[in-house]
């Protein structure tokens, strides 16, 4: 149950890391003054840091899952 809840926020932390750089990309090339534009250079750094942690928290968790499901396919049919 823990692996699935790692995948459900893995997949989460994707969504939404993609939805904030989206933000941050439109919002440092729509401002000219020099504060909103390190601001946004900040938020889209911090983005993807956080798209590079959910995207290894997602493969890891999937990993698990898949063979937790596996083993219970395996222990259903093979009796």
């Amino acid at each position: 149950m823990f692996w699935k809840i790692a995948l459900g926020l893995g997949v989460f932390g994707l969504i939404l890391s993609v939805i904030f750089i989206i933000i941050a990309v439109r919002a440092f090339y729509a401002s000219t003054n020099p504060n909103t534009e390190d601001i946004a250079f900040g938020g889209l750094l911090i983005s993807i840091i956080l798209l590079v942690f959910s995207f290894l928290l997602a493969a890891v968790s999937a990993i698990f899952v898949l063979r937790n499901s596996k083993k219970e396919w395996d222990a259903k049919n093979l009796k």
